[in-house]
């Protein structure tokens, strides 16, 4: 009882810690951008090449306090709301970079902030594997709405893939091997489960397996809703999504 209570405090302190920490390079990166302004102006070419790597060091270490914070924090309770699906995934879009092509349903009834960060870490691990692209699609098996995700990366070692949602074990994953647990964590509060489905040196895939309820345009039947497929970014308007 006593050792628990110990390690429980120490758990505490840590996450005060990485806390402190996080909030101090934040800081520091609030105040780098704007050197790295300054440097990206520079006469000098190699000057104007160093500033982007500055600034994604400095990104990388607050993403990694972050991940931080959220393993060692108690995942909240998910809130529950009806969201657009394409606006979600231009925000991933402008978080990663990757182009995201997506085939589904227009509305999502799920935790949009715990959704954005599922596919926010799944979009930088496949980053972390030389990935460009993202394809999404959302389809129905019997009671259950499957979303996949898959990108062209260059894979995921198959020896990794034991340890894949192990913290700490995969390096590979974004925010020093915390990202796929982490991501794992939010699926499972709003009763999903993550899991890899498939990977090889033409990319990966995960699945996520949602009740059906978390989709409410999917209908009634058992049939498979043929969806407009949606490119992002798009320079012109989002076309509606059949219901």
């Amino acid at each position: 009882m006593v050792r628990t209570l110990q390690h429980r405090e120490r758990l505490a302190e840590i996450g005060e810690a990485v806390a402190k920490i996080n909030h101090d390079i934040r800081n520091v990166l609030s105040s780098a951008t704007l050197v790295s302004d300054a440097l990206l102006a520079s006469d000098d070419e190699n000057v104007r090449k160093s500033a982007p790597l500055v600034l994604r060091s400095l990104e990388q270490a607050v993403d990694l306090c972050q991940s931080m914070l959220d393993y060692l924090a108690q995942t909240p309770s998910p809130t529950y709301t009806e969201f657009d699906i394409v606006t979600l995934l231009e925000e991933v879009h402008s978080a990663t970079l990757l182009d995201i092509d997506y085939s589904g349903p227009a509305s999502m009834y799920a935790d949009r902030g715990m959704m954005f960060r599922i596919l926010l870490n799944l979009g930088r691990n496949a980053g972390t594997v030389s990935a460009t692209k993202l394809h999404i699609d959302v389809w129905r098996a019997g009671h259950l709405a499957i979303c996949d995700i898959s990108d062209n990366g260059t894979g995921i070692p198959k020896p990794l893939w034991p340890s894949l949602f192990s913290p700490f074990k995969n390096r590979q994953s974004s925010g020093g091997g915390l990202g796929l647990t982490i991501a794992r964590d939010l699926a499972l509060s709003q009763d999903g489960i993550l899991k890899l489905s498939r990977s090889s040196d033409v990319g990966s895939e995960f699945r996520i397996q949602f009740k059906l309820n978390r989709f409410p345009d999917m209908g009634s039947d058992d049939t498979k809703t043929s969806w407009q497929s949606i490119s992002i970014p798009t320079d012109g308007p989002v076309p509606a999504a059949p219901h």
